[in-house]
């Protein structure tokens, strides 16, 4: 490599030659209309003299101590990101801008050219020469022109010198296109927001133009993710309400989510916009979820702007790239000046979504109440009808039964034997009718919160004998045998001992019916931190998940033979659940079709009673 500070004079026929072809590229340039047509032409020109594979224009950057790749032809190399800012250090390039002189590098492999100028490794194989001047305009220096060939050691004195005079023609050139390009920039920027803000003012709801909304942002930066973030009212929290791009593994995109201690906390209090680099990325505490997730997907670069109505808050616009080090502060200026074009078609939109939003839960909660004062009218309705039926039925039932007493305590010769019969069906079937009186009355005090429970201290074991020795003639008649198992001698507990009774008659009445003949029932309690537990075992034909759920609703009837074998009319397991509620615990069923049925009571060792 070497830099070289002297010019090298040319003989007249190649000086004559490279007037002629600077003279025609000034006319043909004044003809372009863009930048890309400038830039072609440099190519051309520069082809009639050199022997080159690929031409790259670096132009120094506003911000100080950077340098970005304007232009690329030719060879494309392995790797190599184009549209990069680069800083002014370390590279064949930063050594041109930097000294003012032309620089050759005849090998670019060389291990003492790699140990000055690294990024030279990206393409030494491909193009392992390189020559490059400096673009001079009006006396600044502006960038570098630095062509590269296939072949080693492939450029002369005299073809560096070349490639200064051209330089020298073509500086202004390639300012005017950059200015061409600038000017062309800004005109479609000013389009494309103008046509964005009209898209975005004419709906109010923002998701309809959220597509086309990315399109815009795509065509501005680099971009491979976008989020648009919404606080809330609260301003506690910010939700990623539009999402498009590459998908993030393990973040809940639809959940709040706290800013605090993030890079997003400081654009949200000081409303300021950020750029956070790769660099800025490795130092990222493991806490900030977002952005390591962001990096280990890809997502190696990120901007954050916020987004502003007059003088409220709305959010942040998040853009995301795969590229290290994406964008610059022209990039950050250009997502601010979108931001500031959408804001208040965006704060209008979240206006008119709450206000619907707000409609909705108020019409919903409107009929929700209408429902419930439906259903408790019906309730109301319902309780007094059983109530007033049940008093009616119950006056006039009494009396039958009572007169067909008299009559079968009568001498047997007052009344033949056929007569008997008939009495003792009567008398069955009063008692039927009695027993479901019975259950729709407790029914109906329980729902309409007039049952009244009388707490006293007794022992279960006392309790359940009493119960098992009223069910002993049905027990026998079928021949099943009835255990009994108890955790502890005696299990002491204060509650309403008829209510318990009559839950536990419930329960014994319904494992013998549906148990055949022979069968066995078992009933096991135990006593544990305060709760008493009865389970009631039978050996029935079960009950599949289906019938289960639905065995504790009043007037529900399984439709199976066992269940059409039996008397009843489905309310003494209603009954039983809604005392044992009363009681302050609950019946649950567990139940395997052919394998039989557990009932379990679960009530408090003590019944809190009602102040």
């Amino acid at each position: 490599m070497r830099l070289l500070s002297k010019h090298i004079p040319l003989r007249r026929s190649r000086q004559h030659r490279l007037d002629s072809v600077l003279a025609e590229f000034s006319r043909q340039v004044g003809l372009c209309n863009s930048s890309e047509e400038v830039y072609t032409e440099i190519v051309r020109v520069l082809s009639q003299l050199l022997d080159f594979h690929r031409l790259t224009i670096w132009i120094i950057n506003p911000d100080p101590g950077t340098m970005t790749d304007t232009f690329a032809w030719g060879v494309p190399i392995a790797n190599w990101d184009p549209d990069l800012t680069r800083p002014l250090t370390n590279s064949a390039s930063a050594e041109i801008l930097n000294s003012g002189n032309p620089l050759v590098v005849p090998d670019c492999g060389d291990s003492a050219v790699l140990a000055r100028y690294p990024n030279l490794e990206v393409g030494a194989d491909q193009l392992p020469s390189l020559a490059g001047v400096p673009l001079r305009y009006r006396g600044d220096i502006v960038g570098s022109m630095i062509v590269r060939s296939r072949k080693k050691a492939a450029f002369s004195d005299k073809d560096v010198e070349i490639l200064r005079l051209a330089a020298a023609h073509l500086a202004p050139a390639v300012v005017n296109a950059l200015q061409l390009a600038e000017l062309q920039h800004e005109v479609r920027v000013r389009t494309l927001l103008a046509d964005i803000g009209r898209s975005v003012s004419s709906t109010i709801d923002f998701s309809v133009v959220w597509d086309e909304f990315v399109r815009a942002v795509q065509s501005l930066v680099p971009c491979d993710r976008l989020v648009m973030a919404i606080v809330d009212e609260d301003g506690k929290y910010i939700e990623d309400r539009y999402i498009w791009g590459v998908p993030i593994p393990n973040w809940d995109d639809r959940q709040k989510h706290s800013f605090e201690g993030a890079p997003t906390e400081r654009v949200l209090n000081f409303r300021y916009a950020e750029i956070i680099s790769t660099e800025d990325m490795d130092r990222i505490t493991l806490d900030q979820v977002d952005y390591k997730l962001s990096e280990r997907t890809g997502l190696h670069s990120t901007m954050f702007v916020p987004l502003i109505a007059g003088d409220r808050l709305i959010g942040t616009l998040n853009v995301k790239a795969l590229r290290r080090d994406a964008y610059s502060k022209d990039d950050l200026a250009l997502l601010e000046r979108l931001a500031m074009q959408v804001g208040g078609s965006v704060a209008a939109a979240e206006l008119y979504s709450r206000t619907v939003r707000l409609a909705e839960e108020k019409e919903a909660r409107a009929e929700v109440e209408l429902r419930n004062k439906q259903l408790t009218e019906s309730n109301e309705s319902r309780t007094r009808f059983i109530s007033a039926i049940s008093h009616e039925l119950r006056t006039p039932l009494t009396s039958i039964i009572a007169f067909v007493d008299i009559l079968r305590r009568r001498k047997k010769s007052a009344t033949d034997e056929k007569n008997l019969q008939y009495l003792d069906v009567i008398r069955r079937n009063a008692e039927r009718l009695r027993v479901l009186i019975e259950d729709l009355l407790d029914l109906s005090s329980v729902e309409s919160e007039d049952l009244r429970l009388n707490g006293t201290e007794f022992n279960l074991q006392d309790s359940v004998a009493e119960v098992t020795m009223s069910l002993k003639p049905m027990i026998d008649a079928r021949a099943q045998r009835l255990e009994t198992e108890y955790a502890e001698p005696a299990i002491r507990l204060v509650t309403d001992r008829s209510r318990l009774d009559q839950i536990l008659l419930n329960l014994i009445t319904n494992a013998s019916k549906y148990s055949g003949d022979y069968k066995e029932i078992k009933i096991v309690a135990t006593q544990m931190n305060g709760t008493v537990r009865i389970a009631v075992i039978d050996q029935g034909d079960g009950m599949t998940d289906e019938e289960s759920a639905v065995i504790f609703d009043a007037f529900t009837r399984l439709d199976n033979e066992a269940t059409n074998s039996t008397t009843g009319q489905g309310l003494g397991l209603a009954v039983s659940q809604q005392l044992a509620r009363a009681l302050g615990g609950e019946v649950k069923v567990s139940s395997e079709k052919g394998k039989g049925s557990v009932f379990v009571l679960t009530i408090p060792s003590r019944l809190e009673m009602a102040a």
